[in-house]
C-alpha cells in the first residue's frame, strides 16, 4: 500500500494511472481513502479516475467527509474541488448542516459555492463554450440530485438560526437560485416561502445578486403567470450593469406574452429617470434594447423622450436607428432638430449617421446638406452622403432626364454625376453599345448637356462606324466641340462617310473645328500625333484614334 502511495505522488501518468486502478480494484474502504488523498493535488490522470469511478468512490467520500478527521475532509474537499467531481456535492451539503469545526465549514462553503457556479456553466453554457464534454454530461445527471438535496438541507420552517447555520441558509438558497429552473418547484418554495428570514434572504439576493443564475431566476420568475415582487422591484431599483445587460439581452430577443404583460406593471426605472441621463456605461451591442424596454414598460413621456434624444445624440449606431424608428412616431421635429445638430459632430460616426437620416426624415434641403458634406474632410462622412446622393445622381436616371436639361444645369449634372456615381462612365458606355438606335443617340445627347466629350472621347470614336448614319450624324455634332487632332482626324474620315447628309455635316464641322484651333495649335498637336504613329499600336488599342485608322494612311493628313 505504501509503494502505491508513492506511484500515485510520482508525477508520471502512466504510473499513477496503474497505481490507481491497483487501488480500485482493490475495493477497501482504506484503498479508495488512499485514492481520493491522492486526487487532493492536481493531476489531470487522478482528476479523470476520480470522475470516471465517482459512483464506486462514494461511500469513502462520505466516510472521509462526515466521519473522518478535519484534516481528512479537507483533503476530500480539496480533492473534490481539483477534479470537479458532482457526485459528492449532496454530501457536502450534508456535511455543512453538521456541527463540524470551523476550518471545514469555511471550505465546504467555498467549495459549495464553487460547484454551483461551475455547474450552472456546464449546464447552461456547456456547448457553446465547447467546455468538457464528459463534465457538461455529469453535470446535467447530477444536476437534479443536487437540487433535491439543498431543497431537502433548507430549514424553511425554522425561524431564527445560529448566525452560523443563518449563513449556511443563505448559501443552499443562493446555490439552488444559480443552479435551478426558474420554474423548478424547489426553487419556487424557497422563493415563495412564508418564512420572514428566507423572504429576506431572497430580497437580499434579487436585489443584489450578480450571478448570471440569479439574474436568471429574478428574470425567469417575470414571465410566470405571478411574478415574484421582488423581481417586479429588481427592475424598478437595481442599476448594477449586471442586471441591467441581463435584462437587456433578454428583452431584446423574441419574449412570451406573460412577461410583456408583467413589464407593462414597470412605472419607473430608476438609472432611466435620472435628471442628467448617462447611458454611456451601457454596452453598445445592448443600448438598442433600451428603447424596447422604454416600450414594454409604462415609462413617463418626459423619460421616454430623455432615453430618446440621449440615444439619437449618443448611442452606438443600431441604437440610434431604433431611437428614430420610436422618436419619429410621435416627436419628429425633435428628430430632425437632433439630426441637423450632429450634422457637424466632431465624431465621424455621429455625423455620418446624421447625413443617412437627411433623406429618411424628409429635410426639404437633404440635397444642398449633402452636396456640402460629399466635400467633407471626413471620409466615413463623404461616403454616406455619395451613397445617399447617388439615388439622384445616377447615370441612368441623367440620361432620361438629359432632354430637361438647360446648359447650365447639364454642366454642373456633369461634374455632379462623376464625383458621385463611380459607374457612371461604364454606364454611359453600355448605352453607346446598346442594339436600340434610339438608345445610343440619347447616350450621345447626354454626352453633349452634360458637357462630358473629354471624358468619354475614347467611347466617341468607336462610334465613327457605327451601322446607323443618323448617329454618326450625331456624333459629328459633339466631335465638331472637341477641339484635338483626334477629332479632326475622326471628323476628316466622317467627310467619306457612305452617307451624304452625314458627309456635309462632317464637311463643315472639320472646316470649322480647324479653323478655330489655330495653325499654330495645329502643328503643335501634329507634330505629336506624329511621334505618336511612329511607336507600335496594337490593332485592338481603343484609347483613342488610332484604333480605328492606320497612322500610316496619307488621308490622316490635314489639308
Amino acid at each position: 500500500m505504501d509503494l502505491l502511495a508513492i506511484g500515485l505522488s510520482s508525477g508520471v501518468d502512466r504510473i499513477e494511472d496503474a497505481c490507481a486502478q491497483m487501488l480500485l480494484a482493490d475495493g477497501s474502504l482504506p484503498a479508495q481513502a488512499m485514492l481520493i488523498a491522492a486526487a487532493a493535488r492536481p493531476s489531470v490522470c487522478l482528476g479523470e479516475k476520480i470522475r470516471a469511478n465517482a459512483d464506486t468512490l462514494s461511500v469513502a467520500f462520505r466516510q472521509l467527509l462526515i466521519h473522518g478527521t478535519p484534516t481528512q475532509a479537507i483533503a476530500a474537499l480539496d480533492a473534490i474541488e481539483l477534479t470537479e467531481t458532482l457526485e459528492p456535492v449532496p454530501v457536502v451539503i450534508e456535511l455543512l448542516r453538521a456541527n463540524v469545526p470551523q476550518p471545514v465549514l469555511d471550505r465546504a462553503e467555498n467549495l459549495l459555492r464553487s460547484m454551483a457556479w461551475k455547474l450552472h456553466e456546464l449546464t447552461e453554457h456547456g456547448s457553446e463554450k465547447r467546455l468538457h464534454p464528459t463534465l457538461a454530461a455529469l453535470a446535467a445527471r447530477y444536476r437534479l440530485p443536487i437540487i433535491e438535496a439543498l431543497s431537502r438541507a433548507l430549514e424553511l420552517e425554522v425561524d431564527h438560526l445560529e448566525l452560523q447555520k443563518a449563513n449556511v441558509r443563505e448559501l443552499f438558497i443562493e446555490c439552488l437560485m444559480i443552479i435551478g429552473p426558474d420554474d423548478a418547484p424547489e426553487v419556487r418554495r424557497v422563493l415563495w416561502s412564508s418564512n420572514p428570514s428566507v423572504r429576506e434572504i431572497v430580497r437580499h439576493l434579487m436585489m443584489s445578486g450578480t450571478h448570471p443564475g440569479i439574474l436568471r431566476s429574478i428574470i425567469g420568475s417575470l414571465g410566470h403567470n405571478y411574478p415574484h415582487p421582488r423581481a417586479l422591484d429588481a427592475v424598478q431599483e437595481r442599476d448594477d450593469p449586471e442586471f441591467v445587460v441581463s435584462l437587456l439581452m433578454t428583452i431584446s430577443k423574441p419574449i412570451s406574452q406573460k412577461l410583456m404583460q408583467n413589464l407593462r406593471q414597470i412605472s419607473s426605472v430608476n438609472w432611466l429617470s435620472r435628471e442628467s441621463l448617462d447611458l454611456s456605461w451601457i454596452p453598445g451591442e445592448y443600448q438598442a434594447g433600451i428603447i424596447h424596454l422604454i416600450n414594454l414598460t409604462r415609462l413617463s413621456r418626459d423619460c421616454r423622450r430623455n432615453v430618446e434624444e440621449w440615444l439619437l445624440r449618443y448611442g452606438c449606431s443600431e441604437a440610434r436607428e431604433v431611437a428614430v424608428q420610436s422618436a419619429s412616431q410621435h416627436d419628429g421635429d425633435k428628430v430632425k432638430e437632433i439630426v441637423r445638430s450632429s450634422l457637424n459632430s466632431a465624431d465621424s460616426a455621429v455625423a455620418a449617421w446624421a447625413c443617412s437620416q437627411l433623406k429618411t426624415q424628409q429635410f426639404p434641403d437633404a440635397a444642398r446638406l449633402l452636396l456640402e458634406k460629399l466635400r467633407c474632410a471626413d471620409r466615413e462622412v463623404r461616403e454616406v452622403a455619395r451613397a445617399e446622393l447617388l439615388e439622384w445622381f445616377h447615370a441612368e436616371r441623367m440620361l432620361e432626364m438629359q432632354e430637361a436639361m438647360t446648359p447650365e444645369i447639364g454642366r454642373h449634372a456633369g461634374r455632379l454625376l462623376l464625383e458621385i456615381d463611380d459607374s457612371a462612365l461604364t454606364t454611359i458606355e453600355l448605352e453607346l453599345n446598346h442594339a436600340i438606335r434610339h438608345r445610343r443617340i440619347r447616350a450621345l445627347m447626354a454626352i453633349d448637356r452634360m458637357e462630358l466629350i473629354h471624358e468619354t472621347q475614347a467611347f466617341l470614336f468607336k462610334m465613327l462606324t457605327d451601322i446607323d448614319p443618323l448617329v454618326r450624324r450625331t456624333l459629328v455634332d459633339i466631335l465638331a466641340k472637341l477641339p484635338s487632332l483626334d477629332s479632326l482626324l475622326a471628323l476628316q474620315y466622317l467627310t467619306r462617310d457612305e452617307s451624304l447628309r452625314v458627309r456635309e455635316a462632317a464637311v463643315v464641322a472639320f472646316q470649322r473645328l480647324k479653323g478655330s484651333m489655330g495653325e499654330l495649335n495645329l502643328a503643335s498637336q501634329l507634330s505629336n500625333h506624329v511621334e505618336t504613329a511612329e511607336r507600335p499600336v496594337s490593332s485592338t488599342d481603343d484609347s483613342g484614334i488610332l484604333a480605328w485608322a492606320n497612322p500610316a494612311d496619307e488621308t490622316r493628313s490635314i489639308n
